[in-house]
């Protein structure tokens, strides 16, 4: 998988990283010292956006699979409504618990669908947070070496 993170900041060149080691991010370090000069507090204030962004994903990824456990529940309920109508004789009532039962399916479908992108988007911004942790103490780093 590539990760490719660009940050344009004032007169600070782009920094983009586009492959990645061991399953963590290429290292700052293989950078000349001149690219990893960024604003310090520019820096922080992406980070902390990145986990507030990182909060709100997981609080939708928990919401949605609440909704899909209760979407589950749901559907095991009609079938179960509409097994009974079946033997009570009761064919049209059960064939409209059938129907809300596959609208409940497809709903759940989606939400299935909506947890993994969900799941997916958590995960890159934590390896995008992990990039710029790094490149956060790169910079604390180098700015010490300057200050020396």
């Amino acid at each position: 998988m590539i990760l490719s993170a660009a940050m344009s900041m004032k007169k600070s060149p782009v920094l983009k990283v586009t492959g990645k080691r061991n399953g963590l991010p290429v290292s700052l370090a293989s950078m000349s010292k001149s690219s990893i000069r960024i604003d310090t507090e520019h820096l922080r204030n992406q980070i902390d956006q990145l986990k507030h962004e990182a909060e709100i994903t997981r609080s939708k990824a928990n919401n949605a699979r609440v909704r899909l456990m209760r979407l589950s529940q749901a559907a095991e309920n009609l079938q179960h409504w509409a097994a009974m109508d079946v033997a009570l004789n009761k064919e049209n009532e059960a064939r409209e618990f059938l129907m809300q039962n596959k609208k409940i399916l497809q709903a759940l479908e989606r939400t299935k669908r909506r947890l993994e992108v969900l799941d997916e988007l958590s995960v890159k911004i934590n390896e995008v947070i992990i990039f710029m942790l790094y490149a956060y103490s790169e910079n604390c780093l180098y700015k010490e070496a300057e200050v020396a």
